[in-house]
């Protein structure tokens, strides 16, 4: 029998809130329901819609700011106080690069800025709330020319600190990640970067998402073909690994969004402003790998950028309200 998705029983999709569901600490930004799906983590080359969207400031999706009484509240953050998270963090916020914090919250300014939450312990249910300010990302986005194929993860969970999505594949743990590929080229010549297609506008208005159930090794006795995860090598398009986009979300005027994100054994529920953009299962291994079921091992959240590669940086993008709780 599948389980039971405590997230998505939490979360009523007509903008009511039953009990069990940690909430955001305000209400208001815009809607958005496309999808799409993509195959590389510096995807540039699979098309989804193109059309722009700028938000409204009224969002009667999101749920409430007060009813939080049937889950464990690990992290509770406004990220306006450089000293420290201003509600409770049951494990430790360290802050890294010199972003700003003001009563707006935490911005991004530099390649390195960024905040790193331990969440105090492994969470293998839980849900993720937060307020993305000021989000234009094509026009903020800032490259780093070493690479031509720019992309950037700018919230990531893993199971340990390192924040690398390729190296928790190698070692076989579960990653959630949401990335943002703005298609640019370096122009040697003119000393900047140029958009690699015009009529790419998929990957300029979309977010894309990275989903991976990763724990452990092969059960014992398993006798894996070559490839497989005993190897500790990745390629894409494997069963334990999945990367879609989420169209017209992404647009080049500042508009203010609730992300939230619920993960539990059974997959990955995604949502803009309490609309749905992802319900995924988590990918299954190869049976001759994995004979019983996993869990995903989520403990460390990376805020502003993840360590993958490095490839650029949002400037100007203002995190508030960050709310991570534990199923009950």
């Amino acid at each position: 029998m599948p389980r039971s998705r405590p997230g998505l029983d939490c979360l009523l999709l007509t903008g009511l809130l039953s009990l069990g569901c940690p909430a955001p600490h305000d209400d208001d930004a815009p809607d958005d329901d496309d999808s799409a799906s993509d195959d590389d983590a510096t995807g540039d080359d699979d098309a989804t819609s193109d059309d722009d969207v700028t938000g409204d400031d009224d969002d009667s999706t999101a749920p409430d700011d007060d009813d939080t009484t049937s889950s464990s509240v690990l992290v509770d953050d406004a990220m306006t106080d450089p000293a420290g998270c201003t509600g409770l963090c049951l494990g430790s916020r360290t802050v890294e690069g010199s972003g700003t914090f003001s009563a707006a919250g935490f911005q991004t300014g530099g390649l390195e800025d960024r905040l790193i939450y331990d969440l105090g312990r492994e969470v293998s249910c839980g849900s993720l709330d937060v307020r993305l300010t000021g989000f234009a990302p094509f026009s903020q986005y800032v490259g780093n020319p070493a690479y031509e194929s720019q992309s950037i993860k700018f919230l990531g969970l893993f199971e340990n600190p390192a924040g690398d999505h390729l190296a928790a594949i190698a070692d076989n743990e579960a990653i959630v990640a949401l990335k943002y590929a703005p298609c640019l080229l370096w122009d040697g010549a003119a000393g900047q970067f140029v958009d690699c297609d015009p009529g790419l506008t998929f990957l300029r208005d979309d977010i894309w998402y990275n989903f991976g159930l990763q724990t452990g090794n092969c059960d014992p006795g398993c006798t894996c073909d070559a490839g497989c995860e005993q190897t500790g090598g990745h390629a894409y398009g494997l069963d334990d690994w999945i990367e879609g986009g989420v169209g017209d979300v992404a647009p080049d005027v500042p508009s203010a969004y609730h992300y939230r994100l619920e993960w539990d054994p059974d997959g990955v529920r995604f949502f803009i402003d309490g609309a749905p953009m992802a319900d995924v299962p988590f990918p299954v291994y190869p049976n001759c790998c994995h004979l019983t079921d996993d869990e995903p091992r989520l403990r460390y959240l990376f805020v502003g950028r993840t360590t993958f590669f490095g490839f650029g940086h949002f400037d100007g993008l203002t995190w508030s309200d960050l709310l991570v709780a534990e199923c009950p």
